[in-house]
């Protein structure tokens, strides 16, 4: 479940069974089969993330201030929005070789459409369609 990021909304029922060691967790989704995202499908449809076409970059993603261990391994719910920025640490000074070449790539998964928010001066004001 470490790299499964599914939207508490999506969730139909949930339902544990005690009887192996360590146990078992068993979520039915609203939508069958679940709907989501790997990580590689989500970094595609992301024009940030496309800016990195050095091979040689070292890429460490953040999901909700998680640290990604197994990029192959994670899965995000569809319904949710993801804002993707990237953080270059080539500009640090006192790092040289390698460390250079690392790229944070920090997700945020929210439900709320970030296109819709205006924000003056730092506070967040829906948008309204007139």
């Amino acid at each position: 479940m470490d790299s499964i990021f599914l939207d508490p909304n999506s969730i139909q029922s949930m339902d544990v069974k005690k009887d192996k060691p360590g146990g078992e967790i068993f979520i039915t989704t609203k939508t069958q089969p679940w709907d989501y995202y790997s990580l590689d499908d989500l970094l595609m449809t992301t024009p940030e993330f496309s800016q990195i076409v050095d091979k040689s970059i070292i890429p460490i993603f953040i999901i909700n201030g998680k640290v990604i261990n197994k990029k192959s391994d994670t899965k995000i719910d569809k319904t949710y929005y993801a804002k993707v920025s990237l953080g270059r640490l080539s500009n640090v000074s006192g790092l040289s070789g390698k460390s250079k070449k690392i790229v944070i790539v920090n997700i945020e998964l929210t439900n709320n459409d970030p296109r819709l928010d205006i924000r003056i001066r730092g506070d967040s004001i829906p948008k309204h369609d007139n």
